[in-house]
């Protein structure tokens, strides 16, 4: 029969891998904010140390690491609450044109 102790010190606890992502969460911090490296980069060179997948460090660095919103995204709100442009002017004939004019292009 196994050992029940070693079998539970395998198993990680429930939130293990958020506990292990805020351990690392200013040096994230730096690395995709600041220095500018792509997510999945900093979670491959981080290596074992992230009990977690990918998916969930991405997640995670969504919700937890502010990234820097650039001008366009402030402004869209701004834009989306200003009125609709106006029309274009559409065609429209008109018939009292000068008959002159009409001749010339004949």
């Amino acid at each position: 029969m196994p050992n029940s102790k070693s079998a539970t010190a395998a198993k990680k606890f429930r939130g293990s891998g958020r506990v292990a992502f805020f351990k690392y969460k200013d040096d994230i911090r730096k690395a995709v904010v600041d220095e500018g490296y792509p997510v999945k980069t900093v979670y491959e060179n981080l290596g074992g140390k992230m009990p977690i997948s990918y998916q969930m460090f991405h997640r995670y660095v969504q919700r937890y690491v502010h990234l820097k919103t650039t001008k366009q995204d402030e402004e869209a709100p701004a834009l989306a609450k200003k009125t609709a442009p106006e029309r274009r002017k559409t065609f429209t004939f008109d018939s009292n044109t000068d008959n002159s004019i009409l001749k010339d292009l004949v």
